[in-house]
């Protein structure tokens, strides 16, 4: 638990894929816990959490970050699905973090809050 802790304090966005050397697998570069309990902040400025914003609102801050060839991948239906679940989010955060180009997360409201101070300032 020492080590998710830790981990928390970072940045969401510089978590990188890790390797398993006991099962020989790559995990998630981001937990589903992680993405639950995440913040970021829409294009229009607002704050949001990733697991109970409205679908349309979490696809749009999606699209400001994803180049245009991603957008023709498998991703791109999930997208336009109106009622994305938990599990389809998360799985949209890995592949954009797999891309290049993940979506600014933050591990606690504050966080985003005092990013969002900082950039008026």
């Amino acid at each position: 638990m020492k080590i998710i802790q830790a981990q928390m304090a970072l940045p969401i966005n510089k978590y990188k894929p890790i390797f398993d050397k006991a099962h020989k697998k790559l995990l998630p570069s981001i937990s589903i816990e992680t993405a639950e309990s995440s913040y970021f902040i829409h294009p229009d400025g607002q704050i949001y959490n990733v697991a109970s914003c409205l679908t349309h609102i979490f696809v749009e801050a999606v699209k400001t970050v994803i180049p245009y060839t991603f957008r023709q991948s498998g991703v791109k239906a999930m997208l336009e699905d109106p009622h994305l679940d938990l599990t389809a989010r998360w799985y949209i955060l890995i592949k954009l973090v797999e891309a290049g180009c993940p979506l600014k997360l933050y591990t606690s409201r504050e966080q985003v809050e005092r990013a969002v101070s900082n950039l008026s300032a």
